[in-house]
């Protein structure tokens, strides 16, 4: 049976760690700014940070098996060029 790739894995993590604090950065400026409604932010920052908790408790291995499961193989979702 494979095993998850617990290293892509927190590379997954903390690139998703990176795009939530860009957004609680940034789409405050662009609300001010008439780009993105307070509605639209508040919806794409909660759920940026419930991608980067599901991803974390896959990794802490306390999201259900099934969850868990999907991510067996993680490189599967990765192209070669993306990731050395």
């Amino acid at each position: 049976m494979s095993e998850i790739n617990y290293e892509l894995l927190q590379e997954m993590i903390n690139c998703v760690k990176r795009e939530v604090a860009m957004r609680y950065r940034v789409y405050p400026k662009w609300v001010r700014e008439g780009k993105m409604t307070e509605q639209t932010a508040e919806k794409e920052k909660a759920l940026m940070y419930g991608v980067q908790k599901a991803l974390q408790k896959i990794y802490d291995g306390t999201a259900p098996k099934p969850v868990q499961q999907q991510f067996i193989n993680t490189q599967d979702y990765i192209k070669k060029d993306w990731h050395g």
